[in-house]
């Protein structure tokens, strides 16, 4: 594994986003694999399985969603370019799971 890499095993996380009082959890084994971290333009994201109309969320840590996409395949590639420098969480929902994780954008 790479040292700009971060790779995710069982996790637990609790994040509220905004406007939302019910906080994401995760408990499941996840893949996800997102790289580089930190971060300047580009975020690439391997899913570890494909996936069919999931849902990829950026929020800042005020928890206000800066970003969303639905997502079909097994990688992808977000342009962060427009964020700030600064410590972000990433969300992927598929429907049945929450993962949750942080990057850093340089």
């Amino acid at each position: 594994m790479a040292a700009d890499e971060i790779r995710f095993g069982a996790t637990y996380a609790d994040v509220a986003p905004q406007g939302s009082s019910t906080p994401v959890v995760e408990l499941q084994k996840s893949m996800l694999r997102v790289y580089p971290n930190p971060a300047n333009d580009k975020l690439n994201i391997d899913f570890g399985r494909p996936m069919k109309n999931a849902i990829i969320s950026i929020f800042d840590l005020q928890g206000r969603q800066l970003l969303s996409k639905i997502i079909d395949g097994e990688t992808e590639i977000l342009d962060i370019q427009n964020l700030n420098k600064g410590m972000y969480i990433l969300r992927l929902s598929d429907g049945s799971e929450n993962t949750v994780m942080n990057f850093i954008k340089e």
